[in-house]
């Protein structure tokens, strides 16, 4: 990754110093500039690199996307997850200067100084690790006195709308992705607009997005909304997963009953000049009543799909496709609040923001990576791929350490083979206090994020003994 900072700007020097702040950043696993160094020489180094006219963030992300499609060589398939975010800088608006270009108006009226991020995530289709990123699209509105959701014109062309970014990031990810490489969108309800769709097929790309509107679909000689549709079709099969809780749900096994079937999608009036129908498929699963607590509703997705759907298989690989789109609400979740804090940061003008903005989501690929190779189990994948020589050896200690507290319980044992990534996981979760119970007990992505920190402090330690024996 340090490569794609080489000769940022055209400058060998400005490269350093940007490799140098990111990999701090990646090491504190955070974005603030005061939390990455202790030195004030280097604070004030990293604050006047990322003040640097000489490069800017659209350049950052042409490398960013240029290395991420070079990730994909050799890859049958890849995933290209979106969506958007929004970061608010108004509580520092006392700092920052109100005729700012690079600041605008946030979703909320009140918010002014607002910077919105939409990225598309590469996932290996197969392994369902993280490639980097496709697109990443760092923008703010213009401030607009008085603006409302009402003043959105809905008779303006789809290009002209700011929803058209859905379809930038599909052209994108074709234009870095080598063309052997199949590509699928993978997006939630906002995705659910024909000249989206239509667009990305354009494009070379196929699509697999939640259904958010009821609109009359063809089947056969039946044309009939997708809900009179679906409720015509008995289940052709059932599929189960484990659904984590959280706030109003509880942890359970969710068991779902599977219906599919091609539909014909009728262009609205408003698609003037395109196809007038597209033919694709739709995946319906639903939570089967006896499977959902009480006092909850069943777990429900209307999917939309350019791939084939003719048999339970595929219906269900569909399923397992959608479900990585939660992986792009973690990497905001890592990147926000309780991870990089990027929120946080008082750079006081935000193209310079923008840029650590850049920054910081391909540092958050590191934790990413990290607790997908654990929930996937994936022993094949080395640590090498993330930790250096130096790092795995001190993972090993602290293996030994861990299996010597508690050798016979469960929480003393690594379950993964030596060496691979999710074996590291295992060890950086532990660090943080976390107990492997069993019943598919799983350390989340804060944990993780807090473990890498306290990891990197060991590492300094280490080093450091290293030097002394040395003198």
């Amino acid at each position: 990754i340090l490569n794609i900072f080489e000769s940022l700007g055209g400058d060998l020097r400005i490269g350093r110093r940007i490799a140098s702040l990111f990999t701090k950043m990646v090491e504190k696993q955070s974005a603030v500039i005061n939390q990455c160094f202790e030195e004030l020489t280097d604070k004030i180094g990293a604050y006047r690199v990322l003040h640097n006219k000489n490069w800017d963030m659209d350049e950052l992300i042409d490398r960013i996307r240029q290395h991420s499609g070079n990730k994909c060589i050799g890859q049958e398939h890849v995933l290209c997850i979106q969506d958007t975010t929004e970061l608010s800088y108004d509580h520092i608006q006392g700092r920052l200067k109100e005729e700012d270009p690079d600041f605008g108006d946030g979703s909320m009226s009140l918010k002014k100084y607002s910077i919105f991020v939409h990225p598309t995530l590469l996932i290996d289709a197969t392994s369902y690790l993280p490639l980097g990123f496709s697109s990443l699209r760092i923008w703010n509105r213009e401030r607009v006195e008085g603006r409302k959701k009402t003043n959105r014109r809905a008779t303006l062309p789809y290009k002209d709308k700011e929803s058209y970014r859905w379809a930038l990031a599909a052209k994108e990810s074709v234009a870095c992705i080598p063309s052997d490489v199949r590509k699928t969108i993978v997006g939630d309800r906002e995705n659910d607009i024909y000249a989206f769709m239509e667009e990305t097929l354009e494009a070379g790309c196929d699509f697999l997005i939640r259904s958010s509107h009821n609109r009359k679909c063809a089947v056969d000689d039946d044309f009939e909304t997708l809900t009179e549709l679906l409720i015509k079709r008995k289940p052709m099969g059932e599929y189960s997963f484990s659904l984590p809780g959280r706030k109003g749900r509880k942890n359970r096994t969710a068991i779902m009953e599977v219906r599919f079937m091609p539909i014909t999608i009728h262009a609205p009036h408003s698609n003037a000049g395109g196809k007038e129908k597209l033919d694709v498929y739709c995946v319906h699963v639903k939570e089967r009543a006896d499977s959902v607590p009480s006092a909850e509703e069943p777990i429900e997705w209307r999917l939309v799909t350019s791939h084939e759907v003719t048999n339970l298989t595929q219906a269900v690989q569909c399923i397992e496709w959608y479900k990585c789109r939660w992986l792009i609400e973690e990497l905001f979740r890592v990147t926000k609040s309780k991870g990089f804090t990027i929120e946080n940061v008082q750079l006081e003008d935000g193209e310079s923001t923008k840029k650590l903005i850049a920054l910081t989501f391909l540092a958050a690929l590191k934790c990413l990576a990290l607790k997908r190779s654990y929930d996937t189990k994936r022993e094949d994948v080395s640590a090498s791929i993330i930790f250096t020589d130096v790092q795995v050896v001190v993972l090993q200690v602290l293996m030994k350490m861990i299996h010597s507290k508690s050798p016979r319980a469960k929480d003393g044992r690594n379950p993964f083979k030596e060496r691979s990534l999710p074996w590291a996981t295992w060890i950086i979760a532990r660090l943080q206090g976390w107990c492997d119970m069993g019943k598919d007990t799983r350390p989340g992505y804060i944990t993780i994020k807090k473990g890498l920190q306290i990891f990197e402090h060991q590492v300094a330690f280490y080093m450091s003994l290293k030097d002394v024996y040395k003198e």
